[in-house]
């Protein structure tokens, strides 16, 4: 097979799968080395979808970060899994960075969808409740701070 018939092949494989969704350029490597060894090509297919604008970290990026912010993850959790698809640390921060006022409410919200019943949780529970809120919000990827606030908006409007 000739080069130009291998770069045409891997050319209409990207965007095939770029037709379904947003693929991080990492991503798309990935995907694209599974059919051959060529790195060369490969690199060089990626790069001129990317020239046509067929494939854009930055339009992967912002997607990525709305869509699992509606999943209910937290900076921390988006951060991690952006870096894992190879997004650079300019694009996380500023993605992230935009989204800054959504997490207190976002953490807020998460807690008390899967936990509903806290605003009427009272008494000796409460130390408990709280450490187990707070491991919840963690592994979601919320900061500490933003899981303090939060547990603390949630306890003290079951207070008042």
């Amino acid at each position: 097979m000739l080069e130009t018939e291998k770069s045409q092949e891997l050319y209409h494989a990207a965007v095939a799968l770029l037709a379904r969704r947003e693929y991080s350029k990492g991503e798309l490597e990935e995907r694209l080395l599974k059919k051959t060894d060529a790195y060369h090509e490969v690199e060089a297919v990626v790069e001129r979808l990317s020239e046509q604008g067929l494939q854009s970290d930055e339009r992967f990026c912002e997607s990525f970060v709305r869509y699992r912010i509606e999943q209910g993850k937290g900076p921390l959790k988006i951060r991690q899994d952006l870096k894992f698809k190879k997004i650079s640390e300019e694009l996380i921060s500023l993605h992230l960075d935009i989204a800054r006022e959504l997490w207190f409410e976002r953490a807020v919200s998460v807690l008390l969808r899967k936990f509903p019943a806290l605003p009427q949780e009272s008494g000796q529970l409460e130390a408990k409740e709280k450490a187990k809120c707070l491991r919840f919000l963690l592994s979601r990827g919320f900061s500490s701070d933003i899981a303090y606030d939060a547990l603390n908006k949630v306890f003290m409007s079951s207070q008042a």
